[in-house]
């Protein structure tokens, strides 16, 4: 039912939004959180789909969308950290038993060194 994954999905970013003000993250941390759920052409991901079923194919799926929208692999690595701490998060509350984003890897990039 889409009212019990949307409000389901609700607490679990309600949660993971108050452990990350418990653990003093930014409020720019806690707003890519918010704004992260907002990816799929007719509104929120987090309306879509069910966050606590959400499978190792899907996130791959998912990031494969992401690199046909051409962002910095800086960009991919920061939404692919959120991805993993937000479903470890879940996994250590209980609301997943396995972790699907648990072997994510992040892109390599190149170093880059600022001159003043």
């Amino acid at each position: 039912m889409q009212t019990e994954t949307t409000s389901e999905n609700a607490i679990c970013l309600s949660e993971y939004l108050l452990y990350l003000g418990s653990k003093k993250a930014s409020r720019r941390t806690r707003s890519r959180v918010t704004n992260g759920t907002a990816n799929s052409n007719d509104g929120r991901i987090d309306s879509k789909y069910d966050l606590t079923k959400i499978t190792r194919r899907d996130l791959a799926e998912f990031l494969i969308d992401l690199s046909s929208e051409k962002l910095s692999p800086t960009s991919v690595n920061r939404i692919i950290s959120a991805i993993r701490g937000f479903y470890k998060f879940l996994q250590f509350d209980r609301h997943i038993e396995k972790n699907p984003a648990e072997d994510s890897e992040a892109q390599r990039t190149t170093p880059t060194f600022r001159t003043s």
